[in-house]
């Protein structure tokens, strides 16, 4: 599985933003274990404090659905390899054109057009692919593009490469091919939300850079509008102009880059800014 590259004291904890929180709702007293911003009501655990395990994922939720938008490169995976694609396996047998079948990658497997591989799925933090390569299995060669279909895959009789994509019912499905194949993919990529009583605050770790302000913002504005206080809409408002402070980051970042844009349907991958796709 894809995994992020900063370590555990580069991103911030729950705990930062649980204390920033309540500061914010003036409940930083001390607690059960007479420890002082412990809190008294809006409390780390969840058996005590249900709503802000609650308001807090609702959040993280929120603030990356935000960055996707604008194709934050922190939830972008690549390299994600898939190999042993076996041949198309229609009406007519294994590895014989069948131009009636397609194939499919789904979360419980490869289809091959017949039968479900379950060991061939895509990672379970898929959310949508962006590109993809082939190439032949067993081989050490360069993954070639593979062209993204603009309205359906077009009926023919398949050839010893898959050539084509196409997202639809959360699966890529593919034309088939006459011989094995590996996949290569890049994809936007959901990023975890925590649940459950054993969640340890201070060593869980929130993966995005300087967002501390962010989160605490939206968990207070949830809170607030439960509870009535007419600071709510305010709240909402800060937590959006924090959210745009980072993505405006990733935006300046992404336009320092130098790059061309592709012609319509240009999916080869040259030249077009990785940041946006």
């Amino acid at each position: 599985m894809p995994t992020l590259i900063g370590g555990n004291n580069t991103y911030p904890s729950l705990e930062d933003v649980s204390s920033l929180v309540r500061s914010m709702v003036n409940d930083d007293q001390a607690g059960a274990t007479g420890t002082i911003g412990e809190g008294q009501i809006f409390v780390d655990n969840p058996l005590i404090s249900p709503a802000m395990q609650q308001f807090l994922n609702s959040a993280l939720r929120w603030l990356y659905r935000g960055l996707r938008n604008v194709g934050s490169p922190t939830l972008i995976a690549d390299n994600y390899i898939l190999e042993g694609l076996t041949p198309v396996n229609g009406a007519y047998g294994l590895a014989v054109p069948s131009p009636e079948t397609q194939v499919s990658i789904g979360f419980n497997g490869y289809f091959d057009g017949k039968q479900v591989n379950s060991s061939l799925a895509l990672p379970s933090n898929l959310l949508v692919p962006l590109r993809m390569w082939e190439r032949a299995t067993g081989t050490q060669d360069i993954f070639q593009p593979m062209s993204q279909a603009q309205s359906g895959i077009p009926p023919g009789n398949q050839n010893d490469s898959f050539g084509l994509w196409e997202w639809r019912t959360d699966g890529i499905w593919m034309p088939g091919a006459l011989i094995t194949r590996d996949v290569r993919l890049r994809f936007r990529m959901s990023l975890p939300t925590f649940y459950g009583a054993n969640i340890n605050f201070t060593t869980t770790y929130i993966p995005i850079l300087d967002s501390v302000e962010a989160v605490a913002f939206r968990v207070s504005a949830l809170y607030a509008r439960r509870l009535g206080s007419p600071l709510a809409d305010s709240l909402f408002a800060d937590a959006d102009k924090e959210r745009n402070e980072l993505r405006n980051e990733m935006v300046r970042r992404a336009q320092g880059v130098d790059y061309r844009r592709g012609s319509y349907g240009d999916d080869d991958g040259l030249g077009l800014n990785p940041y946006f796709m």
